[in-house]
C-alpha cells in the first residue's frame, strides 16, 4: 500500500467537465426501480432533448409528459452535467415542448435502488467502472463498496521539474441505496494517492501548477436512470529552499475522503485510510545542513448532476530544517539524532514538521433544494462538514544535541570571510583575525606611535567544544602559530618595528562564540566593555563575538 508524508510543492490540477461519458453496468449489474411518473431523454421515452437551462427543458412534442412529472438525461451537448428535474408546467412552442421546471432530487425519481461502484479515472479522463452488485443483507446501511487503486491503474498526473518530482492517483467509488420506505443512503468517495520528491538543491521561493487535465463527467447507466458526477480536482504545489543541498525529502500519502447523506440524518464526512511516509535521501551522508518548506494541497469536488456536492480541501504541509554532522564512535546512541533514509546516528539539531489539513463544505447551486432526498429540507445539506482546528500531525521530530566533542560545522561556516577586531579605541592599537574555512584564521597585531610599532602576523584555527545554547557555542584556540620573529627589532622609515606576541591571544585557549540576536543580558560585562563599538540594540547583540575566557577579552565583528 502507497504511504506518505508531504514536504513542499503548489500545483494546480483542474478536472473540468467537457464531453460525454456513458458507462452501462457490466455482468454483475446494480439494481434500479423508477417510479412511474420518471421520463428519460434517450431511453425508453426516446424524447430528444434540445436545450437546458437552470429552469426549463427543451424537448420534442411529448404528450406523456405533463406537470408533476420527472425528467432526467445524460450529459449532452445541451446538458454537460446531465438533469434531473421535476415539471411545473408545460408550454408547447414551434413544434417543441417547454418544460418548466425546479431541481428533483433522487428520490423523487427512484423507488428502490442498490448500486455499488468503483470508478477509475485515467490521464486522458476517461473512466473505467467496476459494479460490485447489489449489497448483501439490508440495502439501507449495508457495507459500503470500496476499492484501493493500485498506482498505474488511476494515474491521473506526473510531473518532473528542478524543485520536485511528483504522481498522483485518484479512484471514486459511489453507493447508493434507495428504500421503498422513501430513505436514501447516498455516499460517493475518493482514494487520493500522492508521492512527491522535495528537492533541497535550489535556493528561493517557486509555485508549480503541476497539471492541467480535461476529464468527462461520468453517467452512470442504471436500467435507463442516469446519474452524473461531476468532479473538479486541483492540486496546488509550492515551496522554498533557504539553505541548499544536495538532498531530498520523499514523501507519499494515501487518504480516502468523502461524504455520506443519510435520510433522517444528513451529511457527515468520511476521512479513513490515511497512511503516508517520510524519507530523506542526501549524497553526503555525513554532514546534511538544509531547510525548507514544500506543500502538496488537494482540492476535490464531486457533485451529483453538477448541483451540489461537497468540496474538500487535504494534503501535505512539511516545514525541513536540520544541521547535521555524523557522530564520532562511542558517543552515546540513545542521545543522538536519527531520521528515516539516513543510515547514522548524528549530532546537531533537526525540526521536522509534516501536517495534514483537512477541510470540507457542501455547496449547492442557488436554485438546489436537497438533491438527494426530495421529503427533506436544504437545511440538511447547508453545512460546513467538517473543518479540523488542528491538521493532523503525520510526521514530527525535533531534537538538538551536541556532545562533547561534536565539530559545529554549520557554527564556523557562518564565520567564514568576518573579520573580528579586539581594541580598546584609545591609543592606535587593535587585533584583528579574519575567518576562513573549517575555523581557521588568519590575525595580525599592531600598536604604533611616532617612534615605532609592536607587531605580530600569525594563523591558528577555532574547534567548536560544544553547544551552549541557541546562540552560545564553546570553541577551543588550536594550532596558534605566529609567523613573525617574536622578540626581533628591525628598522623601517627610521622607526623601529618590534615583533611582539599577539596581543589577545597571548594566553587562553578556551572561547565563547556568540551568534548574532544574543541577549545582552547574560554576557560577561568585561565582554561589553570590549565590544561597545559593534552592533548592538537594548536587548541583543548584532553582531558575532569571541571572548577569551581567561583574560576576559572580547573582540567582535566589523562591517566595512
Amino acid at each position: 500500500m502507497r504511504k506518505g508524508i508531504i514536504i513542499a510543492i503548489v500545483a494546480v490540477v483542474a478536472l473540468v467537465v467537457g464531453g460525454v461519458m456513458f458507462a452501462a453496468l457490466g455482468k454483475k449489474p446494480s439494481t434500479l426501480t423508477l417510479k412511474p411518473n420518471v421520463h428519460i431523454a434517450g431511453g425508453k421515452d426516446g424524447f430528444a432533448v434540445h436545450d437546458v437551462t437552470e429552469d426549463s427543458v427543451t424537448i420534442d412534442d411529448d404528450s406523456s409528459i405533463a406537470e408533476g412529472a420527472i425528467v432526467a438525461g445524460g450529459t449532452g451537448k445541451a446538458a454537460p452535467n446531465g438533469f434531473l428535474r421535476k415539471v411545473t408546467s408545460v408550454k408547447k412552442q414551434d413544434g417543441e415542448m417547454v418544460l418548466e421546471t425546479e431541481q428533483a432530487a433522487l428520490t423523487d425519481a427512484i423507488k428502490k435502488a442498490d448500486i455499488n461502484l468503483d470508478i477509475n479515472i485515467d490521464p486522458d479522463g476517461n473512466h473505467t467502472l467496476h459494479d460490485h452488485g447489489p449489497s448483501k443483507g439490508n440495502p439501507l446501511g449495508a457495507a459500503p463498496a470500496h476499492a484501493a487503486p493500485a498506482a498505474t491503474d488511476g494515474e491521473i498526473f506526473s510531473y518532473s521539474g528542478d524543485e520536485l518530482d511528483a504522481t498522483g492517483s485518484l479512484a471514486l467509488s459511489l453507493n447508493m441505496r434507495v428504500a421503498e420506505n422513501g430513505k436514501i443512503d447516498f455516499e460517493t468517495k475518493a482514494d487520493l494517492n500522492l508521492d512527491s520528491e522535495f528537492k533541497l538543491q535550489n535556493p528561493g521561493d517557486w509555485n508549480k501548477d503541476l497539471f492541467t487535465k480535461q476529464a468527462l463527467p461520468v453517467t452512470i447507466i442504471v436500467d435507463d436512470f442516469p446519474v452524473t458526477l461531476v468532479n473538479e480536482l486541483s492540486v496546488s504545489a509550492n515551496g522554498s529552499v533557504d539553505t541548499e543541498a544536495d538532498a531530498t525529502v520523499k514523501s507519499s500519502l494515501e487518504r480516502t475522503i468523502g461524504y455520506r447523506y443519510l435520510s433522517g440524518e444528513g451529511l457527515s464526512p468520511i476521512d479513513e485510510e490515511s497512511e503516508q511516509t517520510f524519507e530523506i535521501a542526501a549524497a553526503d551522508q555525513d554532514n546534511l545542513d538544509a531547510s525548507g518548506h514544500g506543500a502538496v494541497n488537494v482540492n476535490l469536488t464531486s457533485s451529483v448532476f453538477g448541483i451540489a456536492g461537497p468540496e474538500i480541501t487535504t494534503g501535505i504541509d512539511t516545514d525541513f530544517d536540520a544541521s547535521l554532522e555524523r557522530a564520532k564512535p562511542g558517543t552515546g546512541e540513545s542521545e543522538l539524532i536519527e531520521l528515516p533514509g539516513l543510515d547514522g546516528t548524528y549530532a546537531g539539531s533537526a525540526d521536522v514538521k509534516a501536517t495534514a489539513p483537512l477541510e470540507a463544505k457542501f455547496n449547492a447551486s442557488e436554485k438546489a433544494g436537497n438533491p438527494f432526498d426530495g421529503k427533506q429540507s436544504r437545511k440538511m445539506v447547508d453545512a460546513e462538514l467538517f473543518k479540523a482546528e488542528e491538521p493532523l500531525e503525520l510526521y514530527a521530530y525535533s531534537r538538538e544535541i551536541y556532545p562533547e566533542g561534536s565539530g559545529g560545522k554549520k557554527a564556523l561556516a557562518e564565520l567564514e570571510g568576518k573579520m573580528f577586531v579586539f581594541s580598546s579605541g584609545a591609543g592606535a592599537w587593535n587585533t584583528s583575525i579574519t575567518m576562513e574555512k573549517d575555523g581557521k584564521f588568519t590575525g595580525s597585531y599592531i600598536d604604533a606611535n611616532v617612534r615605532g610599532e609592536h607587531t605580530a602576523e600569525f594563523n591558528g584555527r577555532f574547534e567548536v567544544a560544544k553547544r551552549v545554547d541557541e546562540y552560545t557555542y564553546k570553541l577551543k584556540l588550536k594550532d596558534l602559530k605566529t609567523t613573525t620573529p617574536t622578540g626581533e627589532k628591525t628598522e623601517r622609515d627610521g622607526r623601529t618595528i618590534e615583533y611582539a606576541e599577539p596581543y589577545g591571544f597571548e594566553k587562553g585557549t578556551d572561547f565563547d562564540l556568540y551568534l548574532p540576536g544574543h541577549p545582552t543580558e547574560g554576557l560577561h560585562e568585561e565582554y561589553l566593555y570590549w565590544s561597545y563599538a559593534c552592533k548592538s540594540s537594548e536587548s541583543a547583540i548584532d553582531h558575532y563575538g569571541l571572548f577569551n575566557v581567561e583574560p576576559e577579552y572580547g573582540m567582535c565583528t566589523v562591517d566595512f
